[in-house]
């Protein structure tokens, strides 16, 4: 039976979040909501990209290299909408002085457009001086399973490519749902 109510519940899931490219002909301006970068290997593979599996990469097997991309959870200015934003590592990259000074991207208003004006065009982020107020800024979803929900994976996939920013392995299973990045001496 189900469970009617009049009213929506107080937050929503976290799979509500739209996966964005940053557009070729206009600019795209977002306030960061996660404190951290959290990408993968991907592949651009019949039609749309997809995470490198490794052993055993479809993608692989055919020869075709991978781009590491990152995924940026964040809310859109004006307007409010929350979304995933795709960002190439050199991109990513770009976020590194803020993330230095601040110690943390969240609170952080980004300007994201493509000079070149073409839709794989590089990307060049703008950072806007200071955070946002913590208590101004919706919650953070966790990452990795927003991914693995998009791309239609298994929720129990660990992503644990180390990357150029760092040798981390990233797990799903953070104590309230955010991403824990594990030092690779301590993972079992």
């Amino acid at each position: 039976m189900p469970n009617w109510t009049n009213d929506p519940p107080a937050t929503s899931s976290d799979f509500s979040f739209r996966l964005v490219r940053v557009p070729a002909f206009k600019s795209l301006r977002a306030i960061i909501l996660c404190t951290h970068l959290t990408g993968c290997r991907t592949h651009f593979f019949k039609g749309h990209t997809i995470p490198c599996e490794e052993k055993g990469c479809e993608a692989c097997d055919q020869g075709l290299y991978y781009r590491w991309h990152a995924y940026v959870p964040a809310v859109c200015q004006p307007g409010g909408e929350k979304i995933i934003l795709e960002l190439t590592a050199q991109a990513a990259e770009q976020l590194q002085p803020s993330l230095d000074e601040y110690r943390t991207l969240r609170g952080i208003e980004i300007i994201a457009e493509r000079p070149a004006k073409r839709p794989n065009g590089r990307i060049r982020i703008t950072c806007a001086p200071g955070l946002r107020p913590e208590t101004s800024l919706p919650h953070c979803p966790n990452v990795i399973l927003t991914m693995q929900h998009i791309w239609g994976l298994d929720d129990t996939m660990l992503a644990s490519t180390p990357s150029k920013f760092g040798s981390n392995r990233i797990t799903p299973a953070g104590k309230n749902g955010e991403d824990l990045v594990q030092n690779p001496s301590t993972i079992p």
